[in-house]
This record gives C-alpha cells, sequence and structure tokens, in this order.
C-alpha cells in the first residue's frame, strides 16, 4: 500500500514544478494585481478620457458614421471615433487585419505606456496574450466578403481569412510586441473579456507565466451585425432621433441595447513582480466566480446569483463587504431583470442600499468586451473614490427597484467593487476587485 504522507504535491508544467493540491489546484497564494491599464473607447484613448467621461455622466452614442445605417431599423452606436490605427502599426499592417486586432495591439500598447511596462528578454516566455471577443475580426472579413460579391475587386484580400478568424488578435499583439509566451484567445461569447482575465489569472497562480495582457476587444459596429440584432429585436430601435437618451438600463423605457466599441487591455502580474519592479498597483483581483447552464435559461437568476457566490467564496468575503456592483446593465428587458433579482438574491437586504451601476448607459454594450470594459472603470472607481452613474434613469421599472445610481456619480470611499458580466442565456462570469493593500 502507498504512504500517502510520502506522496508530494507536484505536478509538471513544462519544466515547471507546480505545487498542487489533491484536486489539482494551485496551493500557491499568489496574488494577483492589475499594474497597467490601457483603453481604446468611444471615449477616447485612455484611461483619463474613459474616466472623465463616465464619471460626469456624458452619453457617446450617436448615429452611425462608419456606414450608412439609414435603412436599418437602430441606426446608433457608439463608435470609438478618435482611434487612429496609423499612431500604433504601419499602413501595411493596417491594411492586413481589422479593427478589433488594431484595438487590440493599441491597447496592449497604451497598457504598457500606463504600467510603465518593461518587456525583458528574459521574461519573453513568461508573458501570454489572452484576450476575449465575441465577434473577433468579423468586420475585417464582412468588408471583403461586401468588395468580392458586389464585383468592386475580382478578390478578396490574401488576409482575408487570418485576418477575420478570432486568432489572429492575440497573434498580432504577441508578434507586435515580441512576446512568446502562451498567445490565444478566449471567445466564450458575451462574457469573453472577463473570461479572458479569470484565465489570465489562473495561469499567473499556477506559476506558468509570470505577466499576461489580458482583457477584451470588440469592433462590432457593422452592418451585417447590426442587421442581425435589429432582426433578433435586443437591440433598441425607438430613439433613433435622440441617440444620447437610447442606452437606458434598468429604466422602465428601455427597448433593448445598443452597441459600443473599443478594446480594455490590463496588465495582470503577481504581486511580488509588480512591487519587484515598483508598479503602480491598481487593485489586486480577489476571486471570480465563472458559470454556464445552457439547459437551465428559464432559471437565470440562480445561475447569476450562484456565480456572484462562487466569486465572494473564491475571494473569501462576505457579501458585507461589497461597497459597489458595476452592473452588466444592457439595456434589455429581461436582462436587467435578471440581475436586480439575482443582486436581491444574494444580498437580501443590503442590496437595496448598495450602489450599482452601469457604464453601458453611456458607452453602450461592446458586446464580448463588455466585461473588460466593467472592470476598467471598476478600478478607476476604486482609485477615485467615485461611483459613475446610470444615465438615462427617467421612468423608474417596479421591477428594478434597486440604488442604480441614477443619473449622477456620487463619491464614496470604496475597498471593494463586484464586476458582473452575463451571457447571452446563460453564461455569467464575476470579478471582484480591491483596492491594494500591502
Amino acid at each position: 500500500m502507498t504512504n500517502k504522507k510520502n506522496v508530494l504535491p507536484y505536478t509538471k508544467v513544462g519544466k515547471k514544478q507546480i505545487k498542487v493540491n489533491m484536486r489539482g489546484k494551485n496551493m500557491n497564494s499568489r496574488r494577483i494585481v492589475i499594474s497597467g491599464l490601457g483603453i481604446i473607447a468611444p471615449t477616447g484613448i485612455g484611461k483619463n478620457g474613459f474616466w472623465n467621461g463616465i464619471s460626469q455622466g456624458q452619453s457617446f452614442v450617436s448615429t452611425i458614421t462608419s456606414f450608412d445605417p439609414s435603412n436599418l431599423s437602430s441606426q446608433i452606436a457608439a463608435e470609438a471615433k478618435a482611434f487612429d490605427p496609423s499612431k500604433y502599426l504601419s499602413l501595411k499592417d493596417v491594411k492586413k487585419v481589422g479593427r478589433a486586432n488594431h484595438f487590440a495591439v493599441a491597447g496592449a500598447m497604451e497598457a504598457i505606456a500606463d504600467g510603465a511596462f518593461t518587456i525583458k528578454d528574459s521574461e519573453l516566455k513568461d508573458i501570454a496574450v489572452i484576450i476575449g471577443t465575441n465577434c473577433g475580426g468579423v468586420s475585417f472579413g464582412e468588408e471583403e466578403m461586401k468588395k468580392f460579391y458586389s464585383a468592386e475587386q475580382k478578390r478578396m484580400s490574401t488576409y482575408t481569412v487570418t485576418g477575420t478568424f478570432s486568432g489572429g488578435i492575440t497573434g498580432d499583439v504577441s508578434i507586435a510586441l515580441n512576446i512568446k509566451g502562451p498567445s490565444f484567445t478566449v471567445s466564450s461569447g458575451l462574457t469573453s473579456g472577463s473570461d479572458s482575465l479569470i484565465l489570465a489569472l489562473q495561469m499567473i497562480k499556477s506559476g506558468i507565466i509570470k505577466t499576461a495582457f489580458a482583457g477584451g476587444v470588440e469592433a462590432c459596429i457593422t452592418p451585417g451585425i447590426l442587421t442581425s440584432l435589429c432582426q433578433m429585436g435586443s437591440i433598441s430601435t425607438s430613439k433613433n432621433s435622440d441617440p444620447q437618451k437610447a442606452s437606458c438600463p434598468f429604466s422602465l423605457n428601455r427597448d433593448g441595447f445598443v452597441l459600443g466599441e473599443g478594446g480594455w487591455i490590463f496588465i495582470l502580474e503577481e504581486l511580488n513582480h509588480a512591487i519587484e519592479r515598483g508598479a503602480h498597483i491598481y487593485a489586486e483581483i480577489t476571486g471570480y466566480g465563472i458559470n454556464c447552464a445552457p439547459n437551465n435559461k428559464n432559471n437565470r437568476t440562480k445561475e447569476v446569483s450562484d456565480t456572484i457566490k462562487l466569486a465572494l467564496k473564491e475571494s473569501n468575503l462576505n457579501k458585507e463587504e461589497i461597497n459597489y456592483i458595476c452592473a452588466h446593465g444592457i439595456s434589455t428587458i429581461s436582462d436587467d431583470v435578471v440581475e436586480t433579482k439575482a443582486i436581491k438574491e444574494v444580498f437580501e437586504e443590503k442590496a437595496y442600499k448598495l450602489p450599482i451601476s452601469s457604464i453601458k448607459s453611456m458607452i453602450g454594450y461592446p458586446l464580448g468586451a463588455g466585461g473588460s470594459a466593467n472592470v476598467a472603470s471598476s478600478i478607476l472607481a476604486l482609485e477615485n473614490d467615485f461611483i459613475p452613474p446610470t444615465i438615462n434613469f427617467d421612468i423608474p421599472d417596479p421591477d428594478c427597484d434597486l440604488n442604480y445610481t441614477p443619473n449622477n456619480g456620487i463619491p464614496l470611499k470604496i475597498t471593494t467593487v463586484l464586476s458582473l458580466s452575463l451571457g447571452l442565456n446563460s453564461g455569467c462570469s464575476v470579478i471582484i476587485l480591491k483596492k491594494y493593500k500591502c
């Protein structure tokens, strides 16, 4: 009989030995922090423009300018109009791929500048690129197909395949930065942006990598995607003449979400690694919850509340310690109610006092990048001790009766934020962030 005391709890990952318990979980208590933030958004480029826009309650929704939407029932979106990919890529490289890839490379470069991060030759294989997206390079492929089928050109671009498939997004970042560690795209639907951060966190905790560029990008404002969403009936169509009022999460007059776009890329690293290089630490990721129940679509509230509970347990926190919830809040009839009910189920009486807000009311819904946009907002809320508002909250919905920080942000000393991201009918991803303390 084997003496269990002599069985060493180690597993091998490449050439590295990682200490694990009997379930295969990492026993190392590594603390994972966010130390760099790169933002390409409808608000502009960089964290300052992003924070100023959402904290002041500005709407960045307008009539679409990137194509003619006049024949569609929804003609509005929150476009990243200030973005110029040629500031980050050569003109040759700009033409080879689409807007989502541009967002990813630019976001990573902005994160490097923000985090004063140096990519050392000795650590090239210890850095991962893990980015989430729902639509990937569809915008590039859609444009090439349009040219091909309209006979504008006899053939498509040589780069149509590589520019369209989602895996090219992280590949382009790795190439641009000369990073040689793991590089892959997470495309798990509308929670992709959050899921990529969770996966990066797990890989750092396990010791496989030291650092990760992780987050979400989405370039989904295209004729094909918008047409499909109009046919699905999930997007706002009633406020084309007043676009800044169109995204109104939790309000009774909401009629669907508004598309947004952009990239939110973070530098994640183990705490000691960040301290050693003298990094500014924005926040610590204390835990997460991730769930999917495709066969339980009629009880989404329970799935969302269960995921929140998982995140609290993973973080070793009780519900009283959460100061603020950065909501999914996309302005659809069903999701806003599900989210509200789930928060009540978990937080009970505290739910009515807990500040909640949705930045989608200002920047639209960037689909798979929505979770990473929420994390960026949560980090900056912690940094500034300020809750951004849910704007356009004009008519209270009896089924959405919590404190959504209506129309005006509020200063509030906060230490712990819960960020929520919901998928279509089933998935849920929750990340809890805490203000860093030694």
